[in-house]
């Protein structure tokens, strides 16, 4: 058997494994396996939801709210199901409410080009093979 937890805003509202789908000859639902199913049912039976991973219903079905939901253990199912039971609410933990993270830094303004003379120039190449001839030799590479 294969269980689901029912996910809304964050919190799981309720855990079951009744799968339906729609009868096009009486115009009704019927309780399915959930290789066929097109919605799922809430453990009351009052309610019924859709998910995007179901199989699409025919327009005559009618409208239901989407949710979410994930396959979840039978030792979750009855973990889950005691807490709703005693009227606890239920945070999906694996699904939580993203925290703000850092600000993003301002983008520095990109410095302004100086124009170098040729003298400038010999002299910034010199320096800079010296540095690297330096850095090679400190990291053992020649």
């Amino acid at each position: 058997m294969k269980y689901y937890k029912i996910i809304v805003e964050g919190n799981i509202i309720d855990v079951n494994y009744v799968f339906l789908k729609w009868q096009t000859k009486h115009r009704i639902l019927l309780g399915c396996d959930p290789s066929e199913a097109m919605f799922i049912q809430s453990s009351d039976g009052e309610q019924v939801w859709r998910t995007s991973w179901l199989l699409p219903p025919p327009e005559e079905a009618g409208e239901y709210p989407f949710i979410d939901a994930a396959e979840i253990s039978a030792e979750e199912y009855a973990e889950l199901r005691e807490k709703l039971d005693e009227g606890t609410e239920v945070p999906d933990p694996v699904d939580p409410e993203p925290e703000p993270g850092p600000e993003e830094p301002e983008e520095p303004e990109p410095p302004t080009e100086q124009v170098l003379s040729v003298a400038e120039m010999r002299q910034r190449i010199i320096r800079l093979e010296d540095e690297l001839s330096a850095a090679k030799i400190l990291l053992g590479v020649e």
